[in-house]
């Protein structure tokens, strides 16, 4: 899939989706994909690493991180509460990649 997505992408609009449950996979898919974007979903409500998402996602190009159930569902499902979580990942994200976010 890895080579049919780089044969495909001569306007650089080509990504691919591997699941942060797959975390021993994505070292070796990253390493092949070079810096297409990888799209993980997985993290948070269904127990993919966080952490390794993205350290390995990003390590040679850009991962998107999919923790949406994880966020819409937080808390008493409040704005306050879903926003307070949307932070936390966030922050999380940064201190990951090492990102001051101040």
């Amino acid at each position: 899939m890895i080579e049919l997505c780089q044969r495909l992408n001569s306007n650089a609009n080509c990504g691919l989706v591997v699941g942060a449950t797959q975390e021993s996979k994505l070292a070796s898919i990253r390493e092949k994909a070079g810096d297409m974007p990888i799209l993980i979903p997985g993290v948070g409500a269904q127990g993919g690493d966080l952490e390794a998402s993205v350290r390995v996602g990003n390590s040679d190009g850009v991962a998107l991180i999919n923790v949406s159930r994880s966020i819409l569902f937080a808390g008493d499902r409040s704005s306050k509460a879903i926003s307070a979580k949307a932070r936390e990942y966030n922050n999380r994200m940064n201190e990951i990649l090492e990102i001051n976010s101040g």
